[in-house]
């Protein structure tokens, strides 16, 4: 029988939460915003800082070294959206501030 430990298990959680954002930010704000570029940065960036550290991470320190490298690519990849999707936020606050203000 294989079981994980509550530790990697917690870890990969984080890792879920991470993805499942990244996911709302790219779908939500940044492809609308056309920053497929931002999109195509993060996903290199996360990969080049991933697949590194998870093998290093196993073999240093087996699964709990591969699920924190998870992680670590995770916040790399996620933070990397941040910014073009709030730039897209902001935009679409102002579009529909404008809309408000032409309708009273």
């Amino acid at each position: 029988d294989v079981e994980a430990s509550r530790p990697v298990v917690a870890v990969l959680g984080l890792t879920f939460l991470l993805v499942s954002v990244r996911i709302s930010l790219t779908r939500h704000f940044v492809l609308p915003a056309g920053q497929v570029r931002w999109v195509f940065i993060a996903t290199i960036a996360g990969a080049a800082c991933g697949v590194p550290l998870v093998v290093l991470g196993t073999w240093g320190f087996g699964p709990i070294g591969a699920a924190l490298a998870l992680v670590v690519s995770e916040l790399v990849t996620t933070g990397l959206l941040v910014r073009p999707a709030l730039g897209r936020l902001a935009a679409v606050r102002e579009e529909a501030a404008q809309d408000t203000g032409a309708d009273a």
